[in-house]
């Protein structure tokens, strides 16, 4: 029976993880801000960096709940229901001010965003978000987070979005952001973290899931992170 990874090479590999998620988080961030400057000094809102330009006839439909021209009347109430006004109720139940702000902060950017593919991109960035948040949240505001998170994906599944994250290697479903090449010769590749969440929009694979990679060396073909976006 194989032995334990010692738990140095365990906490060599929780901290990339951390970075990477992080340092993937702000640069998605910093795009989005620097998106939303030039909308408005061009009077108009752009698409995502790297995004698929839907033809006019692509059939997206309006997001529910979000108010304003071709939002929805009704929206379904319950566990992911409720719209915009759904996610900010849970958000007012966080106790913590300063949680309570960063993620009331992310809802207004989130509302900024056209429909279709940018909507759904900017609630799949919340999701991952939330995703690191619980892990140093406690008590009720870890509850309430869970809770957050599975409005989210509800959201996403009526807008026609699909989640990808999954715990298995598939390349064609996912892209390595970091390659651990430690395990030994003649191992499958696994999964040994999740950087971001991929997104299947209306049938279209529109990004990958972004993962850390645990391979043995010289492992071919070595994932990149070409591929990214398809279209």
């Amino acid at each position: 029976m194989p032995s334990s990874p010692p738990i140095a090479l365990m906490l060599y590999t929780s901290l990339i993880i951390l970075l990477a998620m992080a340092a993937y988080i702000v640069h998605m961030h910093k795009i989005t801000k620097r998106l939303q400057t030039t909308a408005r000094e061009n009077g108009k809102v752009p698409a995502p960096f790297g995004t698929w330009t839907a033809p006019p006839h692509a059939p997206f439909r309006p997001l529910p709940g979000l108010g304003g021209a071709g939002a929805a009347p009704g929206h379904a109430t319950g566990p992911g229901g409720g719209g915009a006004g759904a996610l900010r109720g849970l958000v007012a139940r966080i106790g913590e001010e300063g949680l309570s702000g960063l993620l009331s902060s992310r809802l207004d950017d989130m509302g900024e965003e056209a429909e279709g593919v940018p909507q759904a991109v900017a609630r799949l960035g919340l999701l991952d978000e939330i995703r690191i948040l619980s892990r140093h949240a406690g008590g009720d505001d870890a509850e309430t987070l869970q809770e957050l998170a599975a409005a989210l994906r509800s959201q996403l599944e009526e807008m026609g979005a699909e989640v990808i994250d999954d715990d298995a290697w598939a390349p064609s479903r996912q892209k390595a952001v970091e390659v651990l090449c430690d395990l030994p010769a003649g191992s499958a590749p696994v999964v040994a973290g999740k950087v971001a969440s991929g997104l299947v929009f209306q049938g279209r694979m529109y990004r990958k899931q972004a993962v850390i990679l645990r391979t043995a060396p010289h492992y071919s073909p070595i994932p990149t992170q070409q591929g990214d976006n398809v279209h």
